[in-house]
């Protein structure tokens, strides 16, 4: 089975938000239904949490400009800091859905007062992957901001990155993040001495 990717660039994240919202279109005049994928993957991307945390965040887990939880996987307390993007959705999403109780509550029938479902967010991402050509599933969008700070030259501290996803070691954190063949290759041509030769 291949692995889901994380997009490698800013311009693909906006891509597939824009791809979600589009699949969104005619499910119905409530905007939540207009925009929940949308704005599950921005978060998703922004807050680069766990689908099982992500689903789970309720609004009274906001502090200020911090997200406290306690993470599913490990059951560890963790406290993860609010960009900008990430309060803007947030604010919309409670002002168009005042009496929800969680970020990314369903009001249908079958699932009402729920939050959306793993398996609904994974179909709604990957099929906005395979219109994109990108082999995308709900991990990618936790995967997608590290990978983009370690992959796009600038540098992003490795330790840093790999406090951020809460991973116990670099090794993990370079092999979830794809620090491939090809990035030790390049780094292999980057400091040859050939010129020398």
């Amino acid at each position: 089975m291949k692995a889901v990717d994380g997009c490698e660039s800013i311009e693909e994240v906006k891509a597939v938000a824009a791809e979600l919202l589009k699949q969104g279109k005619g499910k119905g005049p409530n905007r939540e239904d207009l925009t929940l994928y949308r704005d599950a993957w921005l978060l998703g991307y922004e807050l680069m949490l766990r689908v099982s945390d992500l689903r789970s965040i309720k609004y009274d887990d906001i502090e200020g400009d911090h997200l406290v939880l306690t993470q599913q996987k490990t059951g560890k307390s963790t406290k993860v800091r609010l960009t900008n993007a990430a309060k803007r959705i947030i604010a919309a999403r409670r002002e168009a859905n005042p009496n929800h109780v969680y970020l990314l509550q369903l009001d249908s029938h079958r699932s009402k007062g729920k939050p959306v479902s793993r398996s609904k967010l994974h179909e709604e991402i990957s099929y906005a992957g395979k219109k994109l050509k990108l082999h995308l599933s709900t991990h990618s969008m936790r995967k997608s901001k590290p990978k983009i700070g370690y992959d796009n030259g600038k540098g992003e501290d490795i330790t840093v990155i790999s406090k951020a996803l809460g991973h116990k070691s670099l090794a993990s954190t370079l092999h979830y993040i794809g620090a491939e063949q090809r990035k030790v290759d390049a780094f292999s041509d980057k400091y040859s001495i050939e010129d020398l030769l």
